[in-house]
Protein backbone atom coordinates (compact mmCIF):
# COMPACT_ATOMS: atom_id res chain seq x y z
CA UNK A 1 0.00 0.00 0.00
CA UNK A 2 1.26 3.21 -1.09
CA UNK A 3 1.81 5.71 1.55
CA UNK A 4 3.62 8.17 -0.37
CA UNK A 5 3.27 9.20 -4.22
CA UNK A 6 5.48 6.68 -6.12
CA UNK A 7 7.11 8.63 -9.20
CA UNK A 8 9.50 6.84 -11.71
CA UNK A 9 11.80 8.02 -13.78
CA UNK A 10 12.10 7.08 -17.80
CA UNK A 11 13.88 8.68 -20.72
CA UNK A 12 12.63 9.21 -24.22
CA UNK A 13 15.35 7.31 -26.56
CA UNK A 14 16.90 9.99 -29.49
CA UNK A 15 15.36 9.00 -33.12
CA UNK A 16 18.82 8.26 -34.08
CA UNK A 17 20.25 6.85 -30.60
CA UNK A 18 22.53 9.22 -29.30
CA UNK A 19 23.11 9.51 -25.42
CA UNK A 20 23.27 13.17 -25.32
CA UNK A 21 19.62 13.18 -27.28
CA UNK A 22 17.72 11.18 -24.31
CA UNK A 23 15.45 13.12 -22.04
CA UNK A 24 15.19 11.95 -18.62
CA UNK A 25 11.21 12.96 -17.15
CA UNK A 26 9.67 11.11 -13.84
CA UNK A 27 6.30 10.56 -14.08
CA UNK A 28 3.63 9.84 -11.06
CA UNK A 29 2.35 5.95 -11.09
CA UNK A 30 0.42 6.07 -8.17
CA UNK A 31 -1.02 8.10 -5.12
CA UNK A 32 -1.49 7.63 -1.51
CA UNK A 33 -4.42 4.51 -0.94
CA UNK A 34 -7.44 6.37 -0.39
CA UNK A 35 -9.61 3.83 1.77
CA UNK A 36 -7.25 1.07 1.50
CA UNK A 37 -7.94 0.89 -2.00
CA UNK A 38 -5.06 1.63 -4.71
CA UNK A 39 -5.09 4.60 -6.40
CA UNK A 40 -2.67 3.53 -9.88
CA UNK A 41 -2.49 5.28 -13.22
CA UNK A 42 -3.49 3.32 -16.33
CA UNK A 43 -2.28 5.38 -19.45
CA UNK A 44 -3.25 8.79 -18.60
CA UNK A 45 -6.08 8.06 -16.35
CA UNK A 46 -6.70 7.19 -12.80
CA UNK A 47 -9.10 3.56 -12.89
CA UNK A 48 -9.88 3.52 -9.11
CA UNK A 49 -11.47 0.06 -9.44
CA UNK A 50 -10.12 -1.32 -12.39
CA UNK A 51 -6.57 -1.02 -10.94
CA UNK A 52 -7.89 -2.51 -7.95
CA UNK A 53 -9.49 -5.36 -9.66
CA UNK A 54 -6.46 -6.13 -12.00
CA UNK A 55 -4.33 -6.11 -8.62
CA UNK A 56 -6.65 -8.69 -6.73
CA UNK A 57 -7.02 -11.02 -9.61
CA UNK A 58 -2.93 -10.95 -9.94
CA UNK A 59 -2.70 -11.97 -6.16
CA UNK A 60 -4.94 -14.76 -6.68
CA UNK A 61 -3.29 -15.66 -9.61
CA UNK A 62 -0.15 -15.73 -7.64
CA UNK A 63 -1.36 -17.35 -4.55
Amino acid sequence: MARAPLVEPYWIPSPHDFNHGRQTRTALLAQPAHDGLIVGRVGEDWPLFYVNAVSYRGLLAAA
